[in-house]
Formats: structure tokens, C-alpha cells, sequence
């Protein structure tokens, strides 16, 4: 492994926790806090932001370390920051649901349009679809919006979305790194920097959590997760693009059962609520912790899946059904009457 990566990956943890530190006296020093409401579990005002953190960890360790590949990412950066801009904005102040799709449209147009991000072709078995420019444009910005998304409805719980990302990419690197010819160094580059931004940060964003990912930061994971499952690809069926899907099922999942209830009882599409599977855990008598601890088990096993899945198909089948098992039994006990008291 390159040298590079290893020191990248402890310099990014350690940048991490500090400005991480550093966003938390800010959030509290001008009042960048997120108020209890209504689908919220926390009584009092929390520090947000922290993807503020992230964000500036990862471009900053990438930008010394891989000034070569920085060149080429340039679009990617101003396409986070403006991500990160629409989290802040509306961790701040509110944005309604079209300005917030906006900001999030806005940032995927400049990156694609500046990149080669972008999903030309899908392999049909040993058939290859190409697809016309009108249908590739909208096959990626659906991708970038669906992950983006997925990431920002998960985030309820003290380390619910930091813990499944951190979960999909260390398995993302090491079929990245063990298991891809040629080694996809771009990807690789990607996948370890955010792993340390954000092993940096988890500390404090655990149960009991002092600082919140917000919008900024479960925004700007989503995002650059769509970015890294699509550097280097010109097909919709390449590894990288299936793994995100396969590893963030439960997420993904949840937000499209969650578009459905909204349209079927008549609600906004973006409207939040308290019906997530996570709230509906905390609804049933599970406490914070083993909620999270339950969804986050849920993600490792689908992870073992894909990972196994390289070279045991059999060990990875048990992987899947055992996941598949979980995740039924705790839709199935979220549907029973709540706890009293």
C-alpha cells in the first residue's frame, strides 16, 4: 500500500478531532444549535454543523498529500461545498424542501458537468446498454440524489449515519484493495480519507453524542459516497456502483418505504416525521443505544455479505439471509404497540 495512505488516513483522524472540537465551541459561540422538536430525541439544544468538520479535514489532507489527484478534483470540491453550504444554510435557518433538492441538484450539474462522473452505460449480462446523453444525465443525478438523500433520513440517532458509513466504506476499501485489478487508487484515495474525517469525529458524535452531524454533514456523506462509487466508471454495473446499494440497504430502503407513506397518507414527499425505523425502535421500548447498535448490525451484516461475497458465495448467502432475518424481525416488532411509559 502506498505510504501516502497510511500517513493520510492518521493525519485526517487527527485533523479531524480537532476541528471537530473547534466546530463545537462555534456552534454554541454563535448559537449553531439544533433546537428540540417534535421528531427529535434530544431535550435541549445540541451543537450541529459537523460537517463543517468532515468537510474540511478531507479537503485539506487530500489537497497537501495528493496534490496530483487534487487537480483532477477540483469540481468534486466546489460540488461538496456547496452541499456543505446547503446543510449549514438550512441546519441554521430551515430551507424548504425544494431549495434544499436544489442546493443538492445544483452541486451534482457542476460536478458531473466538470467530470467524467457520470453513468454512460449499464451491463445487461455480457450486453452493453449504452445510453443516450438525456438518459445519462438523469441516471446519475437520480443516483446522486437517492444516496444524498438516504444519508440525510438515517441521520436520527447519535452515530446511526456516521456508524453506517464508516461500515459501508472500510468495506468499500477492502474490495477496493483486495479484490479490484488494478487497484482503483482514486477510489481508494476517497474511501480512506472520509473513513479517517470521519473516525476523527465519531468520538463525539457517539451515544451520548456533544455535536451533530446536521444537514452539513449527512448531506456531504451522501454525496461524496455517490462521488466515490462513480470515480473511474462508465458503467452502472461495475462493483463500485452495486456496492453502495447492496451495503446501505437498510437506509435506502427506509427512504423509499418513507416516500411511499408520505404519498399514500397524502404528506409532502420531504416533510419530516417520526416513522423512520429508527424512531419506531425507540417508540417500542429499545433504548438509544441498542437502536443503533440494532441498524448498525443490520448494515455489518450486508457488508460481510458483499465482502464475502468475493470469494465464499456461500458464507456470503448466509450473510445476506441473516440480514434479510433481522431486518424483518425489527419492521415486524416495530409494528407492535409502543411501550407505555
Amino acid at each position: 500500500m502506498d505510504r501516502r495512505l497510511l500517513v493520510a488516513f492518521v493525519l485526517t483522524v487527527m485533523v479531524s478531532s480537532v476541528m471537530t472540537r473547534l466546530v463545537r465551541y462555534l456552534s454554541y459561540r454563535f448559537q449553531w444549535v439544533d433546537r428540540p422538536r417534535f421528531r427529535h430525541i434530544h431535550h435541549q439544544a445540541m451543537a450541529t454543523m459537523g460537517g463543517l468538520a468532515l468537510h474540511v479535514s478531507f479537503w485539506l489532507v487530500f489537497a497537501i498529500l495528493f496534490k496530483e489527484q487534487f487537480a483532477h478534483y477540483t469540481s468534486v470540491f466546489v460540488g461538496s461545498s456547496l452541499i456543505v453550504l446547503t446543510g449549514a444554510i438550512d441546519d441554521y435557518r430551515d430551507l424548504s424542501p425544494f431549495q434544499k433538492t436544489f442546493g443538492i441538484l445544483l452541486a451534482t450539474v457542476l460536478v458531473v458537468s466538470k467530470s467524467s462522473l457520470l453513468i454512460e452505460t449499464i451491463r445487461m449480462g455480457n450486453t452493453l446498454i449504452f445510453l443516450p446523453v438525456w438518459l445519462q444525465w438523469l441516471a446519475t443525478g437520480v443516483w446522486f440524489f437517492l444516496l444524498t438523500n438516504a444519508m440525510n433520513l438515517i441521520d436520527g440517532l447519535d452515530g446511526l449515519a456516521s456508524g453506517v458509513t464508516v461500515i459501508s466504506l472500510l468495506t468499500m476499501g477492502m474490495i477496493f484493495y483486495w479484490f479490484i485489478f488494478p487497484t482503483p487508487f482514486p477510489q481508494l484515495v476517497i474511501v480512506i480519507l472520509m473513513m479517517g474525517s470521519l473516525l476523527g469525529f465519531l468520538p463525539y458524535n457517539w451515544y451520548p453524542a456533544s455535536i451533530y452531524l446536521g444537514d452539513t454533514g449527512s448531506l456531504w456523506l451522501g454525496f461524496m459516497l455517490s462521488v466515490v462509487s462513480l470515480v473511474g466508471v462508465k458503467s452502472a454495473a461495475f462493483v463500485s456502483v452495486i456496492l453502495p446499494v447492496f451495503i446501505l440497504a437498510l437506509p435506502l430502503i427506509d427512504s423509499v418505504f418513507s416516500v411511499i407513506r408520505r404519498l399514500w397518507t397524502g404528506q409532502a414527499i420531504f416533510q419530516g416525521d417520526r416513522k423512520h425505523l429508527h424512531h419506531r425502535l425507540l417508540d417500542v421500548g429499545l433504548s438509544h443505544l441498542q437502536a443503533v447498535l440494532a441498524i448498525l448490525s443490520i448494515s455489518l451484516l450486508f457488508s460481510l455479505s458483499a465482502l464475502t461475497a468475493q470469494v465464499y458465495h456461500d458464507i456470503s448467502v448466509i450473510f445476506f439471509a441473516l440480514a434479510i432475518v433481522l431486518a424483518t424481525y425489527l419492521i415486524v416488532m416495530t409494528r407492535k404497540k409502543p411501550k407505555d411509559g
